[in-house]
């Protein structure tokens, strides 16, 4: 196969029919080379559809399309690297044509044979669409980065709102703890801990989806780099190849659901907490209730015992003593009532 290395006469270059350098270079089934342009325009003035070098006929006007390379000696017209993996295989011409049927690259021949009667278009067609959609991928991908990294921010707000509020509910805690009896310091320690692993529980969980969203983000952004590159590439083939594994949708959490419930645990330590000081007043209350009625019932008695200790009889003077008082048998009490006559 030649290359573009190769030495060539001016000759080469130029169209036989207007004598100037190729504009817009097309071939002939039969391997000669012209402007678009004047071959086309030569087929328009004659009846037969034949080579304007070697004569040979065509039953049907065939399909020009503008080549980047020589089909004679494979030279590039243009400026292209890699010439050889342009190339077919299998006809050794220009890769020109893209087949929608196989997804694949073409030449020329390749649609008189093995991809006759399949979908195929220009390559340049095919690139233009690929390309589309490759931008369209790309825009994609950087939304879904600034979505994770908003989320990322989200999730630390989060655990500072849940940090400053449970530190609120420590602080009320120990003023409640403080205002209790000594009695109940071991609850309070309890409540602490309790308190404690749950925020631990929630930064673990927290920092677990900020690692999750991280590596997803630095595979985001390889991959917007990739497709970056590759939607300015002007290389048809390289991009038509690498375009099946860049277009295809990550494989990536769906975060819109997935949130730190700080709240959660906020809420629930407060319920506890109100129980918990609920429970305790009731004890307090139910405790003071008790060595209260028990103190009542010590002061009856003690205040009971000591007027005993200045109990007398009573004796009335029957001279002086209103008559409507009566005396109890056993002369401590008195009564009101009517005297018996003797």
């Amino acid at each position: 196969m030649a290359s573009s290395s190769h030495s060539l006469s001016e000759e080469q270059f130029l169209c036989s029919i207007c004598l100037d350098v190729f504009t817009e270079p097309v071939s002939t089934p039969c391997g000669h080379n012209f402007c678009k342009a004047c071959i086309s325009g030569y087929w328009d003035t004659t009846d037969l559809c034949q080579c304007p070098m070697c004569k040979s006929t065509f039953c049907t006007r065939p399909e020009l399309n503008i080549n980047t390379s020589c089909l004679e000696c494979q030279t590039s017209f243009y400026p292209v690297e890699n010439l050889e993996d342009r190339m077919c295989k299998k006809h050794d011409r220009l890769l020109e044509l893209f087949c929608r049927t196989d997804q694949t690259c073409v030449c020329q021949f390749c649609i008189e044979t093995d991809h006759k009667n399949h979908h195929t278009i220009p390559l340049e067609k095919e690139f233009g669409e690929k390309k589309a959609q490759l931008v369209k991928t790309e825009r994609q991908t950087r939304q879904m980065i600034q979505e994770r990294l908003e989320k990322v921010q989200k999730i630390k707000r989060s655990v500072e709102f849940s940090k400053k509020d449970t530190q609120r509910v420590m602080t009320d805690s120990l003023q409640v703890f403080t205002d209790l009896m000594h009695s109940i310091e071991k609850s309070k320690k309890e409540l602490i801990e309790e308190v404690e692993e749950k925020q631990k529980a929630a930064e673990n969980q927290a920092e677990g989806f900020i690692e999750e969203l991280e590596q997803e983000i630095t595979d985001l952004r390889r991959r917007s780099t990739e497709l970056e590159q590759l939607s300015h590439t002007e290389d048809h083939l390289h991009l038509l190849q690498s375009f099946p594994s860049l277009y295809t949708t990550p494989n990536i959490k769906d975060w819109s659901e997935i949130s730190v419930h700080s709240e959660t645990c906020v809420g629930n330590l407060r319920s506890v907490l109100r129980s918990f000081v609920s429970e305790l007043e009731k004890t307090v209350r139910r405790a003071f209730s008790e060595k209260f009625n028990n103190a009542m019932e010590n002061f009856h008695d003690i205040k009971l015992k000591k007027i005993q200790q200045y109990a007398v009889d009573v004796t009335l003077d029957p001279d002086t003593a209103y008559d409507k008082v009566v005396l109890s048998k056993d002369k401590k009490q008195m009564r009101k009532g009517r005297k018996k006559s003797p």
